[in-house]
């Protein structure tokens, strides 16, 4: 009984110490994460409303900007490919900030008009096969 005592204070102590931690850090974050929204909208022109969303919940813009500019450093894509394929996604994603951030990435990297459009034609392409993918199954039920 007595070392369930002891866990339970140490635990009751730890989670005290760690909530005390982040109500003060709190704060912090969502200036440091306005400041990141302005930032973005001063550099792109627009904010897309996930990242307005994000930065309601306190450490999670953070991450999600931290998570991206790791994908989007380096590797053994030119940044002009990078952007095509993230244009690829967005398009095939429906995203229409998406789209617009990275068809102006992508034409800031080098990419040409064509390119994009062609980006844009083979995602819409493959977009729309998968849906009539799912369509299909979804109406086998029904044979």
């Amino acid at each position: 009984m007595h070392r369930f005592l002891v866990t339970v204070t140490l635990l009751v102590i730890v989670v005290a110490i760690t909530n005390f931690g982040i109500s003060q850090n709190t704060e912090d974050t969502r200036v440091r994460e306005q400041a990141m929204l302005q930032q973005f909208e001063a550099r792109e022109g627009f904010l897309p409303n996930a990242l307005v969303l994000m930065s309601e919940q306190p450490g999670v813009l953070t991450g999600f900007m931290h998570y991206g500019n790791q994908i989007f450093q380096g590797g053994p894509l030119s940044e002009r490919e990078r952007y095509l394929v993230a244009l690829s996604a967005a398009c095939a994603l429906k995203s229409i900030h998406c789209m617009r951030a990275h068809t102006l990435r992508a034409a800031k990297a080098g990419a040409s008009h064509e390119e994009i459009l062609q980006t844009l034609l083979i995602a819409g392409m493959i977009s729309n096969t998968s849906a009539l993918q799912i369509a299909k199954d979804a109406t086998e039920e029904i044979r």
